[in-house]
C-alpha cells in the first residue's frame, strides 16, 4: 500500500473536549429521562423534607421572642436564692421567677428542636447522594471500554459528571427549601431563607462529589458504599451537633475542618437559633455566604481527587488514527504481483510436470510398438498439443486464483486500515444508546 497524498495526523481522540463533554452530558440525561426511578427519587427526597418540616410544625419561634440572655439577666437580678420567704411580696416574686424559668426552659427547648431540624435537613441532603455510588460504579465500567477505544477522555468524563451534579445542586436550591423551611416556622427573613437555599444545594453537591470520589477510587461497589457510610458518620460526629467540638480530643477534632457538615451546620445555626440572627448581630452577610461557599469548594476538591483516581485506573488507551484513508481516497492500492513461491503457483507447476511426464511415457510406448515409428511423429505432435492446451488451461486457472487473492488482499488492507474508525463509530453510536443495568 502506498499513500497518495500525506499520512493522516494522529491525535489522541476523535472529537474535541467540548464535543465529548456535550455527548456525555446528553447521554446521562437521556438515560435519566428514560428511568422512572430517577424521577421517583427526587419526589421521595422532597417528601422526606416535607415530613421533617411537619414534625416540627408545632415548634414556634416568634421573631419577637426575648433572647436567652434576657432571661439569664432576669434570674441574676432577682437573686432568688437570697430571698427571704418573710419578705413582703415574696409570693409574687416567686411566681414571676417560676414563669421566667418556664420561659427559659421553653426557649431552650425551641432552640434545641430547631438545631435538630437543621442538622436532619443537611444530613438528609447529603446522605441521599448515596444513590450516585451504584450509578457511577456502573458507568465507569462503560467508560473504561470507551476510553480504551479513544472515544472519550478522562477529563471529559469527569467534567460531564461535574456539570450534571452542579445542575442537580442548583435545582435543589430551588425545590427543596420550601419543603421544610416554612412548615417548621424558621426565621422569616430573606437573608436567612437565602442562606438555607444556598446550604441545601451545597450539601447536595458535596454529597454527590463524595460518592464520586469513593466510587472512582475504590473498584468494589460494596467497599465504596461502606466507605461513603463511614465518611458520613465521621463528618457527623465532628460537626458540633452531637457533641461540642471543644470537648473532642485534639487528635480527632482537627478533622472538623475537613467536614462539610461543620460549615453548613454552623451557618444555619447562626442564622436561625442564636440569640439573634447573624444579620442583626453585626455579623456580615459576606462572612455567612463565604463560610457556606466552603461547602461547594469541598465538592470541587472531591471531584478533582476523583479525576486523579480515574486517570490512574485508565492510563492505557488506543490512539485515534484519523479518518479511513480508503474512503477518502488518500490511499491508492497497487496490484499485488504474484510470487513464484506461492502455494497456487507451486500446484500449477506440479500439474504441468505431471502432464509432461505422461506424454513422454506415451511416446516411449509408441516407439517400442511395431507401428511406433510410423505413428511416433503424429503421437509427438498430439502430445505436444495436449501439453500446450493443458499449460494454457492451468495458466488461466492460476490467473483466476491470483485475481481472487488480489481482491482478498485489498479487502484485508481496507479492513485493517479502518479499525480505529470503526472503534470511533461504535463509541459514537453507543453514545446515544442508554446503558441499561
Amino acid at each position: 500500500s502506498t499513500l497518495a497524498s500525506s499520512t493522516p495526523q494522529r491525535r489522541r481522540y476523535a472529537n474535541s473536549l467540548y464535543r465529548q463533554t456535550r455527548v456525555l452530558v446528553r447521554r446521562m440525561y437521556v438515560v435519566d429521562s428514560r428511568n422512572p426511578a430517577y424521577v421517583i427519587a427526587w419526589l421521595i427526597n422532597f417528601i422526606v423534607l416535607v415530613f421533617q418540616g411537619l414534625t416540627y410544625v408545632v415548634i414556634v419561634q416568634p421573631p419577637d421572642t426575648p433572647s436567652l440572655s434576657s432571661y439569664r439577666e432576669a434570674f441574676a437580678a432577682v437573686a432568688v436564692c437570697n430571698a427571704d420567704p418573710s419578705t413582703p411580696g415574696y409570693e409574687t416574686l416567686n411566681s414571676d421567677v417560676r414563669e421566667c424559668g418556664v420561659a427559659l426552659s421553653t426557649q431552650t427547648g425551641v432552640a434545641d428542636a430547631h438545631a435538630a431540624l437543621l442538622f436532619m435537613v443537611i444530613n438528609a441532603l447529603f446522605v441521599n447522594e448515596l444513590a450516585y455510588v451504584p450509578l457511577v460504579h456502573a458507568e465507569k465500567h462503560i467508560f473504561h471500554r470507551e476510553h480504551a477505544a479513544a472515544a472519550y477522555s478522562t477529563t471529559a468524563w469527569h467534567l460531564a459528571w461535574l456539570l450534571k451534579m452542579a445542575f442537580s445542586a442548583a435545582l435543589k436550591t430551588i425545590l427543596y427549601p420550601p419543603a421544610f423551611y416554612f412548615l417548621s416556622k424558621l426565621h422569616l427573613s430573606f437573608e436567612s431563607y437565602l442562606t438555607a437555599c444556598f446550604i441545601s444545594g451545597g450539601m447536595g453537591f458535596a454529597g454527590s462529589a463524595t460518592a464520586m470520589v469513593v466510587t472512582s477510587a475504590i473498584p468494589s461497589y460494596a467497599a465504596a458504599s461502606t466507605t461513603f457510610t463511614f465518611l458520613v458518620l465521621a463528618m457527623q460526629n465532628v460537626c458540633g451537633f452531637y457533641i461540642a467540638i471543644e470537648v473532642i480530643p485534639e487528635f480527632i477534632s482537627w478533622t472538623s475542618y475537613l467536614s462539610p457538615y461543620s460549615y453548613a451546620y454552623s451557618v444555619l445555626l447562626y442564622t436561625q437559633v442564636s440569640d439573634q440572627t447573624v444579620f442583626d448581630n453585626g455579623f456580615s452577610g459576606a462572612q455567612v455566604f463565604g463560610t457556606a461557599t466552603l461547602v461547594y469548594l469541598f465538592g470541587l476538591l472531591y471531584h478533582f481527587l476523583a479525576l486523579l483516581a480515574t486517570w490512574v485506573y485508565n492510563k492505557e488507551r488506543a490512539t485515534y488514527l484519523g479518518v479511513d484513508p480508503i474512503r477518502t481516497g488518500r490511499l491508492s492500492v497497487s496490484k499485488p504481483r504474484s510470487t513464484l513461491g506461492s502455494p497456487t503457483t507451486a500446484r500449477a507447476s506440479s500439474s504441468a510436470r505431471t502432464t509432461r511426464r505422461s506424454a513422454k511415457s506415451t511416446a516411449d510406448q509408441l516407439k517400442s510398438s511395431p507401428a511406433g515409428s510410423e505413428n511416433l511423429e503424429s503421437a509427438d505432435a498430439d502430445a505436444e498439443e495436449s501439453v500446450v492446451h493443458e499449460h494454457f488451461g492451468l495458466r488461466d486457472k492460476v490467473h483466476y486464483l491470483l485475481s481472487d487473492a488480489r481482491e482478498a488482499h485489498v479487502r484485508m488492507q481496507r479492513n485493517s486500515s479502518s479499525v480505529a474508525n470503526l472503534h470511533h463509530e461504535g463509541a459514537r453510536s453507543f453514545a446515544i444508546i442508554p446503558s441499561y443495568r
